[in-house]
């Protein structure tokens, strides 16, 4: 690892450890798959996989703080807007 917020910018790396330390798969506890890196190049895809890390720590009963939910809530506007600003 060079850079931490590029290592974790997609949220595959995170997800993969996520399903390492938890013993069960993401598909298994949220119901839907997390994009690989290879297939995340879209800002949607890697917020998807952000809103999933999210989802895996309540569905396993961890408590996840409103603080991190905010924060994602405002990282997602932002890229929103960036989406539709540059496009």
């Amino acid at each position: 690892m060079t850079d931490l917020f590029q290592d974790v910018n997609d949220g595959t790396n995170l997800l993969n450890l996520l399903e390492i330390i938890g013993k069960d798969t993401i598909q298994s506890i949220c119901g839907r798959k997390f994009y690989p890196s290879a297939k995340c190049k879209m800002d949607i895809h890697k917020l998807e996989n952000n809103n999933l890390v999210i989802d895996y720590l309540k569905k396993k009963e961890l408590k996840v703080s409103e603080r991190s939910e905010r924060v994602l809530t405002r990282f997602i506007l932002c890229r929103v807007i960036k989406i539709f600003l540059l496009n």
